[in-house]
C-alpha cells in the first residue's frame, strides 16, 4: 500500500514539474512572437535576373512585393530569458491571497502557517546561539583542567590495583575507568578530532576533525547559498511585474501587482534573507563547537531539518486550496545577459571564500590550538606519581607510581582478583577472611604485626617450593607468592634468588618469608633493617641473644664487609624512613664517613644518632638491630641480650 502511495506522488510531482515547464516555454515563445511582430521591417525583393519570369506579378503602379525580415533587438543578442519559477512554500501565500477562492478559515490558517514558519525559524536560530545549547567554550576546559590536574589527577586515594595514578589512566583511555569519566571523555574527543595517539600533544598533519568541520560547514554554506540565490531571484523576477492599483491574477500569471502586495512580497523575502543570515552564522557557530567527531555529521543534518521546516508545515497545515493556487503559479520570464551572470556568480563565488577564509582563521585554526592546549594541561608532564597531605602538620608527600599499561590486567593482583572472582574461589595472591573485623584488622596490618604471625624461623621456600614441612597454604600462602611479583621476579625464585634484595628499604615482605636468608637471625649480619618493624621474624630475632651469649667479646674490623655495608646503607635509610633537612643530611653523611674509617671505637665519640636520637649500641627498633651485635667490646659493659656472656667477666 505504501509503494502505491510513494507512486502516486512520484506521478503527481511529475505532472507539476511537466506543467510548469510546458508553462514556461509557451510563455518564451509568446514573448519571442511579440517581441519579432515589433521589429519587423519592410524590405524590398532583389531585382529580377533578364531573363525570368517571376512566380506572380505586381499589378501595374502597384507596390513591389514585400519580405518581413525579423530585426534581432539589442537584449536578444546579449541575454536570454530566464524562468524563476515558485516554490510552494509559505513565503508565496502573498502572491495568490485573494484569488484562491477559499474560504476565510483557510485564509486565516494560511496567514497563520506564513507568519508561524519564519518565527519557528528564528526561534530555532535564537537557540541555537545561546550559551546553554553551544555550551561553556572549550576554552573553560583550561582551568578546568588545571584545577582538575592539582586536586584530583594525583590524589592518592585514586591509585588501582596496579598502583596507576588516575591521570594516567585518564590520559591512556583506560575503560574501567568509574571517576573522571567527563574528563576522559573529553580528552578522548580531542585525540579523535586531532588525529593523536595518547602520548601525542600536536597533530603531525590534517586532522579528521577538522577536516570533517570544514566539509560540514562547507556543505552548510552551499546549501544557504542555494537560499540566497533563490531570494535574489524570485525578487528579481518579481521586479519585471507591472505595478498598478489592484492585482492582476489571471490562470497562474501575475499581469500586474498592487504595490502594497509588492512591498509585502519584498518584505518577506528580505525577512527569509535575514533568517538565513541567521542560520548561516548559527550553524558555523554550532558545527565549530562541536568537538565530538562523531556528532559532526549528525549536527550538519540536523542543521538541514531547520530549512526544511517551511516546507513541511506548507505540507501539513496550509490549506488545499491555497497549495493549488501556488502550484499554478507560473514561472516569472527574467531577462539575464552574459555579462550579469558572470558577475553574479563571481560575486558567490568571492563571497563564499571569504566566509571559509574567516571561518578556518577565527573558529578552527583557533579550536586547534585551545585543543592543543587543553590537551597538555590534562595530560602533559609526569603523570606517574601521587601525593597525599600529613593530617598532623600538613605537609605535602609525592611517591612515584607505576607507569600505565595497556593489557586489560597488567599487575598480579589485578589477575589474582580476576581468578578469584571466576576461575576459583582459592587464590595464592589473597588472604580471604570470612568476617569483616578480620578483614579489617589484616588490611590495616603492619609488618610488625604480620612478622609475629610465623610458628619458626624458616625461609618459606622450603614449603612452596621444595615441599619441605607442612604449611598452611591459605594463611602463609598469600605472604610467599606476593613477594616475588612484588619484586618484578617469577614466582618460582628461590630466597637464593632474591637474597640481593634483603638489604632494600622496600624488602619487608621478603625478609619476613626468607628470613634466614636474609641474616634476620645472624648476629654477624648486617643489622640494617634487622628488626621486627622491617619485616624480620619474630622467632628469627629471638634467636639472636642465645647464638650472641656463646661468642667472643670481639669487635668486628672496620674494614668488614658488614660494617660497611651498615654505614652505606645508613644515611639514605635514616632520611628514607624520618626523613632529613639538607644540614642533617651533611651530618649523616659526615657521620657515616667517620664510622667507616674509625670502626666500632668512634662509637665512643659519636653514640648516638641525632635524627633519631637512638643510641647506636643500643639500636633502633624501628629500622635497625643494635651494633652491639658487632661491637660488644665497646658497647657491652654488663650483661645485656645481645651481649656475650664474656663481655661481663
Amino acid at each position: 500500500m505504501a509503494d502505491a502511495w510513494d507512486w502516486e506522488e512520484s506521478i503527481r510531482e511529475l505532472e507539476v514539474k511537466l506543467r510548469k515547464e510546458f508553462h514556461a516555454r509557451m510563455d518564451r515563445l509568446e514573448s519571442e512572437i511579440r517581441t519579432l511582430k515589433d521589429s519587423a521591417v519592410l524590405i524590398p525583393s532583389p531585382p529580377m535576373e533578364p531573363g525570368c519570369q517571376p512566380d506572380s506579378v505586381a499589378p501595374e503602379g502597384g507596390l513591389p512585393k514585400l519580405e518581413v525580415q525579423p530585426r534581432k533587438a539589442w537584449a536578444e543578442e546579449d541575454a536570454t530569458l530566464e524562468p524563476i519559477a515558485f516554490t510552494e512554500s509559505t513565503w508565496n501565500l502573498i502572491l495568490v491571497l485573494g484569488f484562491t477562492g477559499a474560504g476565510w478559515l483557510d485564509a486565516f490558517i494560511g496567514c497563520a502557517v506564513s507568519c508561524a514558519s519564519p518565527l519557528l525559524q528564528l526561534a530555532f536560530c535564537l537557540s541555537l546561539l545561546t550559551k546553554g545549547f553551544l555550551g561553556a567554550p572549550l576554552q573553560d576546559q583550561v582551568e578546568i583542567a588545571k584545577k582538575w590536574r592539582a586536586d584530583t589527577a594525583h590524589d592518592y586515594r585514586h591509585l588501582d590495583l596496579a598502583d596507576t595514578s588516575l591521570v594516567s589512566r585518564v590520559c591512556n583511555g583506560d575503560e574501567s575507568l568509574i571517576m573522571s569519566m567527563q574528563h576522559a571523555d573529553l580528552i578522548s574527543g580531542v585525540d579523535a578530532y586531532l588525529g593523536l595517539e595518547t602520548f601525542m600533544f600536536s597533530p603531525d598533519g590534517l586532522s579528521p576533525g577538522v577536516v570533517l568541520c570544514m566539509l560540514c560547514i562547507l556543505w552548510w554554506c552551499l546549501y544557504l547559498c542555494r537560499e540566497f540565490r533563490a531570494i535574489v531571484a524570485s525578487l528579481e523576477g518579481l521586479w519585471q511585474v507591472p505595478l498598478q492599483v489592484a492585482t492582476d491574477f489571471e490562470d497562474g500569471s501575475l499581469r500586474s501587482l498592487s504595490r502594497v502586495r509588492f512591498w509585502l512580497f519584498y518584505a518577506a523575502r528580505l525577512s527569509k534573507a535575514v533568517i538565513s543570515g541567521l542560520l548561516l552564522a548559527a550553524g558555523i557557530q554550532w558545527l565549530t563547537n562541536t568537538t565530538s567527531i562523531k556528532d559532526l555529521l549528525l549536527h550538519a543534518v540536523a542543521l538541514k531539518s531547520l530549512l526544511e521546516l517551511d516546507t513541511i508545515l506548507y505540507a501539513a497545515f496550509m490549506p488545499k486550496k491555497i497549495q493549488v493556487k501556488i502550484k499554478k503559479l507560473k514561472p516569472l520570464q527574467f531577462r539575464s545577459s552574459a555579462w550579469r551572470s558572470q558577475i553574479e556568480s563571481l560575486f558567490f563565488v568571492l563571497c563564499f571564500l571569504a566566509l571559509m577564509l574567516w571561518t578556518w582563521f577565527q573558529l578552527i585554526d583557533p579550536l586547534m590550538d585551545t585543543m592543543q592546549v587543553v590537551k597538555r594541561e590534562y595530560c602533559g608532564g609526569n603523570q606517574d606519581f601521587v601525593v597525599a597531605i600529613n593530617e598532623h602538620h600538613g605537609i605535602a608527600v609525592a611517591r612515584p607510581t607505576a607507569p600505565y599499561v595497556a593489557e586489560s590486567m597488567s599487575g598480579h593482583l589485578e589477575i589474582a582478583v580476576y581468578e578469584y572472582a571466576f576461575a576459583s574461589q582459592n587464590s595464592q595472591h589473597i588472604l580471604f577472611h570470612g568476617t569483616t573485623s578480620d578483614f579489617e584488622n589484616t588490611r590495616l596490618e603492619t609488618i610488625e604485626t604480620a612478622a609475629t604471625a610465623l610458628i619458626e624461623c624458616v625461609d618459606l621456600d622450603s614449603w612452596f617450593l621444595r615441599g619441605e614441612g607442612v604449611p598452611v597454604a591459605s594463611l602463609y600462602g598469600p605472604y610467599w607468592w606476593s613477594t616475588a611479583v612484588g619484586l618484578g621476579l617469577a614466582t618460582n625464585s628461590t630466597c637464593a634468588d632474591m637474597a640481593a634484595h634483603c638489604d632494600s628499604s622496600e624488602s619487608q615482605l621478603l625478609r619476613m618469608v626468607c628470613g634466614v636468608t636474609c641474616g634476620c637471625g645472624e648476629p654477624q649480619a648486617n643489622v640494617m633493617y634487622k628488626v621486627q618493624a622491617q619485616g624480620c621474624l619474630k622467632k628469627c630475632r629471638d634467636q639472636v641473644p642465645h647464638r650472641i651469649d656463646a661468642g667472643p667479646c670481639e669487635d668486628v674490623a672496620n674494614h668488614s664487609a658488614t660494617w660497611q655495608s651498615f654505614w652505606d646503607l645508613y644515611p639514605s635509610a635514616i632520611r628514607s624512613y624520618y626523613g632529613a633537612a639538607q644540614t642533617q643530611s651533611f651530618e649523616l653523611e659526615a657521620t657515616a664517613t667517620t664510622m667507616k674509617a674509625g670502626g666500632c671505637a668512634s662509637l665512643v665519640e659519636l653514640p648516638m644518632d641525632r635524627v633519631s636520637e637512638s643510641r647506636f649500641c643500643d639500636g633502633d627498633p624501628r629500622l635497625f638491630a643494635p651494633l652491639s651485635q658487632l661491637c660488644p667490646r665497646t658497647c657491652c659493659v654488663g650483661d645485656g641480650p645481645f651481649c656475650p656472656s664474656s663481655c661481663s667477666l
